[in-house]
């Protein structure tokens, strides 16, 4: 991603998650620092329904100068599914 002004932002991921995967750890990797969180049950993916997304906010990151950098993120359990990811955003905290 590039960030364009320094300061401190929210990271808030925005996801789907049934039941069977809530509750799990998982990590968001930025600048080699790991913030870890739980996911969130939102509601069961259905066919013929609407998917209940949720803005999850897991970290409070600091950006010292503008430029390109990487995120990541990974299931605390190897190969288990977390959730179905929508977007992860950054929203400034003032």
């Amino acid at each position: 991603m590039r960030i364009t002004d320094p300061g401190d932002y929210k990271v808030l991921l925005e996801y789907a998650c049934p039941q069977e995967n809530s509750g799990q750890e998982g990590s968001v990797l930025l600048n080699e620092k790991e913030y870890k969180f739980e996911t969130l049950r939102t509601s069961a993916l259905e066919e013929n329904k609407p998917i209940l997304f949720i803005r999850h906010p897991v970290a409070i990151i600091t950006i010292t100068h503008a430029g390109l950098y990487n995120i990541g993120l990974a299931p605390g359990q190897h190969g288990k599914e977390l959730f179905n990811l929508k977007s992860i955003l950054l929203e400034p905290v003032e």
